[in-house]
């Protein structure tokens, strides 16, 4: 409406402030400030939901999820077992109780085995002895993996482990007294051909002789004798 202006002495239109209406500024603070307190809200929410040491808060919330530390090659592994290339890795098998007797043989122990006239061991595992007694019939000189890295002058034993590996045991003959060997018509002694004082005389052989002595090579015996130039030595012994 218009107005009388007493200065002018007119009507004039009355002033119109500059601005948007009252009232106006407050509602757009309102409304920022809303959006921000939303804004907050929602990150809050969202840094709450994906943080991974969070914990729940009521019974009906899920159960954290069981993690494990990352191994080396990155994979994981649950509590108690062993990480392995293809699965958990397996003990190692344990040896055969045969396998344990010629690994429980070192060099320079002597045995009471001896060779069969038929090839096979009696006994058939080795059994360790005094090397001083009568039954001691070789020495173990060495220990290899093929019968080939012993002496020309050696007789050798191989088994064959479990794990496929094989044992050699290179022997030396252990000359001792009272021990009996086969020997033939022409009073030829095997230093291998070894026998019970009593036992049986095959056909490749007459007689049995029992040592009674043990010199150095070319010593005198009472009896026959038998050189040995590779052991250095010579057997006196008695036909049985």
């Amino acid at each position: 409406m218009d107005q009388w202006d007493e200065k002018r002495q007119d009507w004039t239109e009355p002033d119109i402030p500059e601005g948007p209406p009252p009232g106006t500024r407050t509602v757009r603070v309102a409304v920022v400030t809303a959006v921000a307190v939303l804004l907050c809200v929602a990150v809050g929410a969202a840094i709450w939901a994906w943080a991974p040491d969070r914990e729940p808060h009521s019974s009906g919330s899920a159960l954290p999820v069981q993690t494990w530390p990352s191994t080396p090659d990155s994979t994981r592994t649950a509590p108690g077992a062993t990480a392995a290339s293809g699965g958990m890795e397996s003990s190692p098998t344990p040896p055969s109780p045969e396998d344990a007797l010629f690994a429980g043989i070192g060099i320079d122990d002597c045995l009471d085995n001896f060779n069969d006239l038929y090839g096979a061991w009696s006994p058939e595992t080795p059994q360790a002895a005094s090397c001083s007694g009568t039954g001691a019939y070789y020495r173990v000189m060495s220990i290899a993996e093929d019968s080939t890295e012993c002496s020309e002058y050696d007789y050798n034993w191989s088994h064959d482990n479990d794990d496929f590996s094989e044992t050699v045991f290179c022997l030396n003959r252990n000359f001792r007294a009272g021990q009996c060997m086969f020997a033939d018509e022409e009073e030829r002694l095997s230093r291998n051909a070894i026998t019970p004082c009593d036992g049986d005389i095959p056909d490749d052989y007459t007689y049995i002789i029992r040592i009674t002595g043990v010199t150095p090579n070319s010593g005198d015996c009472e009896g026959s004798s038998w050189t040995f130039d590779e052991h250095g030595i010579t057997v006196c012994g008695e036909r049985v």
